[in-house]
């Protein structure tokens, strides 16, 4: 007889609600200068003649700066200002952010969102406008999805599910329809549209998800279903893939997951660490392929539910979780346990790989744990792993390496002397 993996079963509360895209704005080509008291109009008309300036937009009241307008780059025509003599101070002109959050009007209840610092992350990195694309897939094993729900259109990037017969285990299109709920709001957690006036926001709400329905009605599934929906996911390019499930070792399993990490080249594998308040180590969260997510609160402690043992990595909260229903389109329900601290890890990591695209599974998951808030005892403990996971402190680590400079081109070697000869 074939082997079943259990899920933990989860409190829900169901909570019913009724029922554009921004562009990043194009580089300034304008420069704001400010002359030094005194200088001449000849003075004026010789540094901005130097510096490429094609012609004065406009003025600054009071400031007594000017606006003017580069006839090629902004920053160099900036750069050849401020070390003219004349000149008191110049700058690019550059356009600058609302500091927004999602008009989502259950957003203010996602109180996890606002203690991971989510918000901030994403004004940080320019997606204060909430585009609906641009971010990678994550793939996800679970119930299914309603992929009609009105918070996941556009959401949706494939509907898979898993069977076993004597056949074998196989993964064929179609047939996600979520019988329980729980695939729903998971999905949600991570890719739910933000912006667009209507329920909750997801963490990563420009990726796409492909969902493998792997677990019934009854979040029960096949060892088998499962590692088949987990190579699936993969092989359609899946960035991370959120296992929000747990149960017993199996080799099967282990392979799987080992297949889908491929050493920290393949997709980042994030699982629920469990529900049951022991030291028990489940799986896949226990394999060392997998990043083991504990549960938080809204205070940032332990709950009880969460499992603790040393192969915990990382924490994200995970009680009192808003997020889409299976009930109808417009429905909404709250959700507790590890199964939902898991997709806030799978959201943020799709968010990095949106930031850094260069990331692989191994540095996703590396800025995961060294920009975590560490919380309990000092460093990596069994009951937080390295911490409570923070989005803006994460974001800005992925981005550092992308926004520096480029380096300079060496220069061109010259020729050598005649009667020389080259070494």
């Amino acid at each position: 007889m074939a082997k079943s993996i259990r899920v933990v079963t989860l409190a829900v509360a169901l909570v019913l609600v009724p029922a554009s895209v921004a562009v990043a704005a194009p580089p300034s080509d304008t420069v704001i200068v400010k002359f030094k008291d005194g200088t001449s109009a000849a003075q004026r008309s010789d540094a901005l003649q130097g510096a490429d300036v094609d012609r004065t937009v406009g003025t600054v009241p009071v400031i007594g700066a000017r606006v003017v307008r580069a006839e090629d780059s902004a920053s160099a025509t900036a750069g050849a200002l401020d070390d003219d003599p004349a000149v008191d101070y110049a700058e690019v002109n550059r356009r600058m952010r609302a500091a927004v959050v999602p008009n989502d009007p259950l957003f203010a209840r996602q109180w996890a969102l606002q203690v991971i610092n989510a918000p901030a992350a994403w004004d940080a990195r320019a997606l204060a406008g909430f585009p609906s694309g641009g971010g990678p897939v994550v793939g996800i094993v679970d119930s299914g999805v309603r992929t009609t729900h009105q918070d996941l259109q556009g959401a949706i990037a494939g509907c898979l599910s898993a069977t076993t017969t004597d056949a074998g285990s196989s993964v064929s299109d179609g047939g996600c329809e979520d019988q329980n709920g729980h695939g729903t709001n998971v999905t949600g957690t991570i890719v739910a549209r933000a912006g667009n006036g209507i329920g909750t926001a997801g963490l990563a709400f420009n990726s796409t998800a492909i969902m493998c329905k792997a677990l019934d009605a009854n979040n029960v599934g096949l060892m088998s279903d499962i590692s088949a929906c987990i190579v699936a996911l993969r092989d359609r390019g899946a960035r991370i893939v959120n296992l929000s499930l747990v149960g017993p070792p199996s080799e099967t399993l282990y392979r799987a997951v080992a297949y889908a990490y491929d050493g920290g080249n393949g997709a980042l594998v994030v699982a629920a660490s469990g529900n049951d308040g022991t030291t028990n180590v489940n799986y896949p969260a226990g394999y060392a392929e997998a990043m083991s997510v504990a549960a938080t609160d809204n205070t940032d402690s332990h709950p009880a539910f969460s499992t603790s043992n040393d192969d915990v990595e990382i924490s994200a909260p995970g009680v009192g979780i808003i997020g889409p229903y299976n009930a109808s389109d417009s429905s909404y329900a709250i959700f507790t346990g590890t199964s939902m601290a898991a997709p806030h890890v799978s959201g943020l990591a799709a968010l990095l790989a949106t930031v850094n695209p260069s990331l692989n599974a191994a540095g996703l998951r590396s800025v995961i744990e060294s920009s975590a808030v560490d919380l309990g005892a000092p460093g990596p403990d069994p009951v937080f792993g390295y911490g409570r996971i923070d989005v803006a402190r994460a974001v800005a680590a992925a981005g550092a390496s992308v926004d520096q400079p480029a380096p300079p081109e060496p220069p061109a070697e010259e020729p050598p002397a005649a009667g020389a000869e080259a070494e």
